[in-house]
């Protein structure tokens, strides 16, 4: 039995896709381009003997999270339990020792989620599956003798957002709503600042304020690390002379943020938004649209799917979209010269904002952006 990375030969990845379409039942679908794709990244590891593939493990990484990720272990039926998982791992397990772990999800009722605890994963949770018949997914991890991964990107939520979010309806697309997507759920943990209690607690209704309350109850409260008021004082100091209570509490938000040393506020107040650049540039903070976030996030778990290709002979390049082409979307495909920017973000921001589900591309000529194109995946 050789154990190799897979390179594009044709006969191995022929054989690579056939024995996964042979077992989609459990793996799910794969696309042929896919696998091209994860070969061309020398992501597949396959167990050979002679000409024959008798099992492959394909990988692939996430840089923001430090992880690699299995996507696909399997073995031919003829050669199961003859140790061909067991050296697939192990070459894993060589080629991603850089890395904090190792992660896979397997739903429960599948035979082969026995399997990982035997390889040294060990269970961390579990999530919903996909299945009509109300499946569990156990989330497995192998320790790469680094700290926990389990620590995510910590990021805090404007009031604004949170109401959105509490009022989710299926008949309408906010932008706040793909926060929610599940793809998300591993990356992130949202936060609220105290600043959030006392806005609820402004509102007149209260069953509106009680209804608030219950639904902060899920969020972490950000930890005050540093001086807040001096912070407060910075912060003010970047407005007019007169500001209303509104303003206020946004510069409370962003001091509380600061100061509990979280680096990323989302929002959709366009005041707060026109001055990120400049809070960025006194403290280590972004200031995003949810959309911003995710592209984002999406970029840095998928870096190479975000390089810009180039048309052979010509000086068109093609990229995927990413949160600094957001200025020059809104200024070059507006419907109309007289759309608004957030009427704009609106109209394309399903697109932007799930970017699993469609890819965005962008294409210039020169300088000249010519085209914008979203393909449903």
């Amino acid at each position: 039995m050789k154990i190799q990375i897979l390179n594009e030969n044709p006969n191995f990845l022929e054989s690579v896709i056939k024995l996964g379409d042979k077992n989609n039942s459990t793996l799910g679908f794969y696309p042929e381009g896919a696998y091209q794709e994860s070969a061309r990244k020398k992501k597949i590891i396959i167990a050979t003997d002679s000409e024959r593939v008798l099992g492959y493990l394909l990988w692939n990484v996430s840089v923001t999270m430090d992880i690699a990720s299995i996507v696909h272990l399997c073995v031919d039926e003829d050669c199961r339990r003859q140790g061909v998982a067991e050296k697939l791992f192990s070459r894993l397990l060589e080629l991603t020792d850089e890395f904090r772990g190792i992660r896979v999800h397997c739903r429960r009722d599948y035979e082969a989620n026995r399997l990982w605890p035997k390889l040294g994963f060990l269970p961390k949770g579990e999530k919903p599956g996909r299945s009509k018949h109300g499946s569990r997914i156990t989330k497995w991890w192998y320790e790469n003798n680094k700290p926990d991964l389990f620590s995510k990107i910590n990021v805090v939520l404007d009031t604004n957002i949170l109401i959105d979010l509490s009022q989710f309806r299926d008949d309408q697309k906010l932008e706040a709503y793909y926060l929610n997507a599940d793809w998300l759920t591993d990356l992130i943990n949202f936060h609220i600042t105290p600043e959030t209690f006392l806005e609820i607690d402004k509102h007149p209704d209260e069953l509106e304020r009680e209804r608030m309350r219950n639904y902060l109850t899920q969020f972490h409260e950000v930890r005050q690390k540093r001086e807040l008021q001096c912070i407060i004082k910075e912060i003010r100091a970047l407005y007019p002379d007169v500001i209303n209570e509104r303003t206020q509490s946004d510069i409370h938000h962003i001091a509380y943020t600061i100061s509990s040393d979280v680096r990323i506020f989302v929002t959709r107040d366009k005041e707060l938004l026109d001055l990120s650049d400049e809070v960025s540039h006194l403290y280590s903070i972004e200031i995003l649209r949810p959309t911003e976030l995710i592209i984002r996030l999406d970029s840095l778990t998928r870096n190479l799917e975000y390089q810009p290709s180039k048309l052979s002979g010509s000086n068109i390049r093609i990229h995927k979209a990413i949160e600094q082409d957001l200025d020059q979307i809104v200024s070059n495909f507006r419907m109309i010269p007289e759309e608004k920017r957030d009427e704009m973000l609106l109209r394309i921001g399903p697109f932007l904002a799930d970017p699993r589900k469609f890819d965005t591309q962008l294409i210039k000529d020169n300088k000249k952006y010519i085209a914008l194109i979203v393909i449903d995946k």
